[in-house]
């Protein structure tokens, strides 16, 4: 009997078609076999086989359910082809084509997962303190599947499901004994960050009934007191921190040889602008309520002295020096000189005079 219910599993499981999409696509459920024209479809979507379209006697309906979810958003063509528009993660599920024929009644069963895109959001501490990446201010819901991710590869640092919890020690063991996962909302802290930890996280739910949820952080770590003099290799992120607050009336501005970089106004996104220097393009950020300037991806040419200036009619006027140090990954080969062949006669000089210096 056992032996039996696993292979109806397994035929069922091979049937069933699995479709993927980002939310806000587009997705088509096709039937593999042709309607023909005296054929009765019958669309239903979720576990209790709710009713959302269908094709009776030529005619074709759509049909809402609860709050109208799928309102305006389906349709139905003479395939018998659902298309649903402008997809939702809570448009995940199971979708079934029940096809009616005089021959009898076959069934087609697909499995949609709707993944939700979430912006990028850009976090800045200090080395040493701590720092909290959190979802979406709301508790971890039955069944759901918590994994945080860290850098380009996305390597595995912390995973959550059913109340049990992990946590990994990361690339290089960079995260040992700091990572701390909040058993009621899945928020992932950093304890005691270092500049190593600066980098790319991401946050992955993933729940059978909603789908699957995205959430990805940038985070920034310099030293505790904003060092003057920073070093950093090339490709990595760095920023050079003002170490203040910008006030009401307060102007921003960062200079490099000579060449403005960027300017703003009142920690006002809509008042920066970046300077034309192609060396920089697309690579700087002023972070507005702090002024502090991040770079993406150092290069070597970024090496230098930059020079800070915040101004105020009435209040601070604050000018400072931030020395950049920008190492290459490659190895350097060791300089060689030249050393001029001795003649016979510098030889024996060179002789003489240490014979001279022996007595």
């Amino acid at each position: 009997m056992t032996s039996t219910l696993h292979i109806f599993l397994f035929l069922f499981l091979m049937c069933v078609k699995r479709l993927s999409v980002m939310e806000g696509e587009t997705v088509t459920l096709k039937p593999d076999i042709k309607v023909k024209r005296d054929d009765e479809i019958l669309w239903k979507f979720g576990p209790q086989g709710i009713c959302i379209a269908e094709i009776r006697e030529g005619a074709r309906e759509i049909f809402d359910f609860g709050d109208g979810e799928f309102k305006g958003r389906l349709t139905l063509d003479q395939t018998g082809s659902l298309t649903i528009t402008n997809t939702r993660t809570t448009d995940s599920g199971v979708y079934e084509l029940q096809m009616k024929r005089s021959s009898g009644v076959s069934d087609e069963i697909f499995c949609v997962n709707v993944c939700g895109y979430v912006e990028e959001e850009t976090k800045f501490v200090m080395e040493g303190r701590y720092i909290t990446l959190s979802r979406f201010n709301k508790e971890i819901q039955k069944n759901e599947l918590i994994v945080w991710m860290f850098g380009d590869q996305e390597t595995l640092i912390a995973q959550m499901t059913g109340g049990s919890r992990k946590t990994f020690d990361g690339p290089d063991g960079r995260f040992r004994g700091r990572l701390k996962l909040d058993k009621r909302t899945g928020d992932l802290t950093i304890r005691r960050m270092k500049c190593e930890h600066t980098g790319h996280y991401k946050l992955q739910i993933s729940c059978s009934s909603k789908g699957t949820y995205y959430k990805t952080f940038k985070v920034v770590t310099n030293g505790m007191f904003g060092p003057k003099t920073v070093s950093v290799m090339e490709g990595e992120y760095l920023g050079l921190y003002s170490e203040t607050y910008i006030q009401r009336g307060e102007q921003v501005q960062w200079s490099f040889e000579g060449k403005t970089l960027a300017t703003g106004m009142n920690g006002d996104f809509k008042k920066t602008s970046y300077g034309d220097d192609a060396r920089f393009r697309d690579r700087l950020e002023l972070h507005h309520p702090t002024g502090d300037l991040i770079f993406r991806n150092a290069r070597t040419s970024d090496t230098g002295v930059y020079q800070l200036q915040i101004s105020s009619i009435k209040k601070r006027n604050i000018h400072r020096e931030y020395t950049l140090t920008v190492q290459g990954n490659g190895v350097n080969e060791s300089e060689t000189a030249e050393i001029p062949l001795l003649s016979k006669e510098d030889v024996d000089g060179v002789n003489e005079q240490q014979m001279m210096s022996s007595v």
